[in-house]
């Protein structure tokens, strides 16, 4: 090679890095999206929101710089709305996987995994926001999608019909929803084994759905089984372990026994606080039933004290749009009463309540109008000194008395035998 070729060799180097370099940065920052994605969601499955939340910020800005519509950006979308669920901030939330839906779409087609995921979000998020109707379309879209493509017994399937039963359950429907978390456990077990996270928590479900139906054995074994699940893969301090435990220390409260549901619900708390803080409403929500036992145990001022601390929290929580249907819940909780199931009512009614509460605020006529429904169920099922707390709470602590026929019980039922 003569010296003039020599010459040449540099130039046409610098020219092929030059051409290289941007498909380089752009593979670079793919990986890093990806990369970024996925510890987001292993940061969230362990608790770590904040972290979570930071790692998907971090790619989606970095696909945003890029332009990039593609699944490494859907998948971030979907995690910071996720995350934004486990806030109770649902509006964002919706906004958050409504933008994941479309660009899935976009990016991949209407009829892909990824697409049919996206669906699955967003119609959870609409179901937070009480938003049934569209969540129900949403969730039959998303199940009618994996059973396609995956197949009728893969564990997304079950995914989809355990949140139908969540849907059906917020409906008052609990039989119904008893029968779809059975599905859902027996795919989620046969795919996937009886001891892993997804069978844990359709357990969980399906002890609430059990609570509500008054079959407290059943509830009992079933949120057993999801305890020791979550603690042999989380560890005994981790919020889902919190989420199981708040579940069989209600389980505990409508069995009359006070002193095992006050010692759940102080574990919870503690949890809560170290995970998610005392301003977060799942923190207000264990002090509240903290607050309930302490009452009805007699100690009024340790009580009053943590009563005090959730409302001031649950006050400052952002409200919905003002456009939640309350009346189909309401009236259903009351045909159950009417019917003498005491235990559905209150099921039903305390969701009308908790859903008014995040709409409308812990002080508003309605959401006091349904403490009170939920406060007589509660009642008529032979629990009156805590129906008395209840109403007192409603009546003394936060507006003016109303009379309310709602159960048609004696003031103060004997307890049942039977429970």
């Amino acid at each position: 090679m003569g010296a003039r070729s020599m010459a040449n060799v540099p130039a046409l180097l610098i020219m092929l890095m030059a051409t290289l370099q941007p498909a380089a940065t752009s593979m670079g920052q793919d990986a890093f999206r990806k990369s970024a994605g996925d510890r987001g969601f292993r940061a969230m499955d362990a608790g770590r929101y904040e972290t979570a939340e930071a790692l998907f910020l971090s790619a989606i800005k970095a696909g945003n710089r890029n332009g990039s519509e593609d699944a490494a950006t859907v998948h971030s979308l979907r995690g910071l709305g996720l995350v934004r669920l486990h806030q109770g901030r649902n509006a964002e939330a919706i906004d958050l996987l409504q933008q994941a839906v479309q660009m899935a779409i976009r990016s991949e087609g209407p009829t892909t995994k990824l697409t049919a995921d996206a669906i699955h979000d967003l119609a959870s998020a609409q179901a937070a926001a009480a938003n049934y109707e569209t969540a129900e379309e949403l969730y039959l879209k998303s199940r009618d999608l994996r059973r396609e493509l995956l197949g009728p017994g893969h564990p997304d399937v079950a995914a989809s019909l355990n949140n139908l039963a969540l849907l059906s359950r917020a409906q008052g429907n609990y039989e119904e929803a008893r029968l779809l978390y059975e599905e859902a456990f027996n795919i989620t077990g046969r795919a996937l084994g009886p001891d892993h996270a997804e069978s844990a928590a359709v357990l969980n479900n399906l002890a609430g759905c059990c609570w509500a139906l008054g079959q407290y054995d059943d509830a009992e074994a079933f949120v057993a089984r999801a305890i020791g699940i979550r603690r042999g893969i989380y560890g005994e301090e981790h919020p889902l372990v919190a989420a199981c435990m708040s579940q069989q220390a209600r389980i505990q409260r409508a069995r009359g026994d006070y002193e095992n549901a006050e010692r759940a619900y102080r574990t919870v708390l503690q949890i809560d606080l170290k995970y998610f803080g005392g301003e977060h409403p799942e923190t207000a929500l264990q002090r509240r039933a903290l607050a309930l036992v302490a009452a009805i145990e007699g100690r009024d001022e340790e009580a009053a004290v943590l009563l005090q601390q959730s409302l001031a929290v649950l006050r400052r929580q952002p409200r919905g749009d003002g456009s939640v249907d309350l009346r189909p819940m309401t009236r259903r909780g009351l045909e159950l009463a009417d019917e003498e199931r005491f235990s559905e009512a209150e099921a039903a009614l305390s969701t009308a309540w908790r859903i008014s509460e995040q709409h409308y605020g812990p002080d508003a006529p309605e959401t006091l109008r349904l403490l009170r429904l939920t406060a007589d169920a509660i009642g008529a099922q032979g629990r009156s000194e805590e129906r008395l707390v209840l109403r007192t709470w409603a009546e003394a602590g936060y507006g003016p008395q109303r009379t309310l026929n709602v159960a048609r019980q004696p003031q103060n039922p004997e307890p049942s035998p039977s429970r």
